[in-house]
């Protein structure tokens, strides 16, 4: 910065004593006659504050300009107000800024020099001005740091492009695609978008520029120093740079939140065909009981029609309406249900024997919301389950009766074997 500032005040004419240090910077003061001085907050040795206040008490007349990349408002207005500096520059700033600047320093220097020969009403009147035009550059210059500590500290890529050419990128950029400013000023913005997506990044940029204000977003794949390729979402909006049309554009990447996208979606898909394939009625439904979601297993146990279906309450599938308070308490109770028995009916009426399983669905604060399931039709397990018992029990009966015979025809056996021995004795 030294360097550069050096050469363009030289070329306007300036004659210059250069210190690297802020100690040496006041020992320049003190043994030359200087106009102004720009001095850096960050110097080594002695900082830029230090070096002012040294330097006014020197000459109070003389015009200090602080150069500082830090957006520290108490600090900086303290320097202005407290102790005297004209004004401060903003790193990285334009050199038409810097010379403006200068210009208005000296301009005040040369009033205060020329004291003597200005009248004391006039003199009042130009401090009054001067003191708000001070406050609105302060205010200014305000605004502008923290415009400037957004941009810098923002989560989001901020890019200013002109012509397809860089001409401005936040930190932000330069961590994720892995480039350094120099890199990338005034080069194409293109060059960092992957082949495959560079026509329909192109058609954006030409289509915001001619048509709308600010774009609809528009997702791509950029391609960093490295070669990786992370998603980005970018919107633009129009504004100028220089005077000259430009667009200003947030990027931001959405690799992750895509990458969370697709294995919602696919998890969503394999929960659908395991929601459709299964071949046990599944059912989604309120707390009061109207249905959210059903299977197509549901729809088939039931006879219903999907439209049909959003029309109804649980109650109404219930042979027994109070067997669904029944339901409520016990699921709640518990949190789950499992093989619930329950009679249920079909829309023509037929009742139906059926075995429930299900959970409470439940919102963020752990209030229930609704209950989820499966309803299985065991209506013909449980005829064979009857019949076999009606059979078993008639097995057992058959079984006593045979028992019984032969008690009863061992006994007349031996009455008969009994009286013929007594017959043959005799």
């Amino acid at each position: 910065i030294l360097k550069l500032l050096k050469g363009t005040l030289q070329d306007e004419g300036y004659r210059l004593h250069l210190a690297p240090d802020g100690e040496q910077a006041v020992k320049i003061a003190k043994t030359t006659l200087i106009d102004l001085a720009i001095l850096d907050k960050a110097m080594p040795i002695m900082d830029g504050m230090e070096a002012l206040k040294q330097i006014k008490q020197v000459d109070s007349a003389i015009e200090v300009l602080i150069v500082t990349g830090y957006g520290d408002l108490e600090s900086l207005s303290k320097m202005l107000v407290d102790y005297g500096a004209f004004d401060y520059l903003l790193k990285p700033f334009e050199m038409t800024e810097v010379l403006n600047t200068v210009r208005k320093a000296l301009q005040r220097r040369k009033l205060n020099l020329s004291d003597n020969i200005v009248g004391e009403g006039l003199r009042n009147r130009i401090l009054e001005l001067e003191r708000d035009f001070r406050d609105k550059i302060f205010q200014l210059r305000e605004s502008q740091i923290n415009y400037k500590n957004v941009i810098q500290e923002s989560n989001d890529i901020i890019v200013l492009l002109q012509d397809g050419l860089v001409k401005f990128a936040n930190p932000k950029f330069l961590q994720l695609m892995d480039y350094d400013t120099k890199e990338i000023l005034n080069s194409p913005f293109i060059e960092m978008v992957y082949p495959g997506d560079r026509a329909i990044l192109e058609k954006e940029f030409s289509r915001q520029m001619e048509d709308v204000e600010i774009s609809p977003p528009c997702v791509f794949r950029a391609l960093s120093k490295d070669g990786m390729t992370p998603w980005m979402e970018i919107n633009s909006v129009k504004t100028s740079w220089k005077g000259s049309p430009a667009t200003l554009n947030i990027i931001r990447d959405v690799s992750k939140r895509l990458q969370a996208e697709e294995a919602l979606r696919k998890s969503e898909e394999r929960y659908r065909s395991l929601f459709e394939g299964s071949r046990d009625a599944i059912y989604i439904t309120t707390r009061e009981g109207r249905f959210v979601d059903t299977n197509l297993a549901f729809l088939d146990l039931f006879g219903y029609t999907p439209e049909e279906i959003k029309g109804l309450m649980v109650r109404d599938i219930y042979a027994d309406k109070d067997a669904r308070d029944r339901f409520q308490e016990e699921i709640e109770e518990a949190g789950f249900v499992r093989d619930y028995d329950v009679m249920l009916h079909r829309r023509d009426g037929t009742e139906l024997e059926c075995r429930v399983t299900a959970t409470v669905q439940r919102d963020e604060d752990g209030t229930i919301t609704g209950y989820q399931g499966t309803i299985r039709d065991v209506s013909e397990n449980k005829q064979a389950e009857r019949a076999l018992t009606k059979s078993r029990e008639q097995l057992r009966a058959l079984s006593a009766y045979l028992q019984s015979a032969r008690e009863q025809e061992r006994t007349s056996i031996a009455r008969e074997i009994h009286d013929d021995l007594g017959q043959s004795l005799t």
